[in-house]
């Protein structure tokens, strides 16, 4: 069965299903393709994989992030491009909060016609109701073109680039490096 395909995201909905039928719990779906680049098939494919995986409800996901053709791929550049779309739904699937607090009722009462109505408030609801991605260009043309036109595969090669760079080794344990030393062959030692 291809991935990508369709039926994926039905076999989704049908896993969780049968799990609940048990009462137990689901590892399914997550940001699965059968593209084998990072292009439009694999974000129209993993978008809508997510989708379902996350709509379904499912309890763990294991391939949440960079997988391509069918599970023999990673990309570096796909996983920080899934976190993104994981994200964006996680935020639909959240929903909004119709009240007087988040519907500024009394503010925008009290400003009246031609008034304002944005205050101190407003930032923090701001930033707690929408999702403000890295990736995603929501520039102007014209701003996008002044910034150099860059691509969102792009922005997340140098966004992998950054987090490479910026990685720090954890501090392990004597005892934790001994277990290690055992499957690791000692050219690959980093110290």
């Amino acid at each position: 069965m291809a991935i990508g395909g369709a039926e994926t995201p039905l076999f989704v909905y049908y896993a969780k299903e049968i799990a609940n039928y048990y009462h137990l719990p689901v590892r399914a779906g997550g940001g699965l393709t059968d593209a084998k680049a990072v292009d439009y098939q694999a974000g129209k494919e993993t978008a809508l994989n997510l989708f379902a995986t996350y709509g379904a409800g499912i309890d763990f996901i294991i391939h949440a992030c960079g997988i391509l053709d069918t599970y023999n791929t990673i990309s570096f550049e796909k996983l920080v491009l899934d976190e993104e779309a994981a994200l964006s739904i996680k935020r639909q699937f959240k929903g909004f909060v119709v009240d007087d607090k988040h519907m500024m009722v009394e503010e925008i009462a009290k400003a009246g016609p031609g008034g304002s109505y944005i205050n101190k408030r407003t930032p923090k609801i701001y930033r707690e109701e929408f999702m403000l991605p890295k990736l995603a260009n929501r520039e102007t043309t014209q701003n996008w073109l002044k910034d150099g036109a860059k691509s969102v595969e792009s922005l997340a090669a140098e966004m992998v680039e950054e987090r490479i760079g910026n990685y720090k080794l954890p501090e392990l344990a004597d005892f934790q490096k001994k277990i290690l030393e055992k499957y690791i062959p000692q050219e690959w030692n980093a110290d």
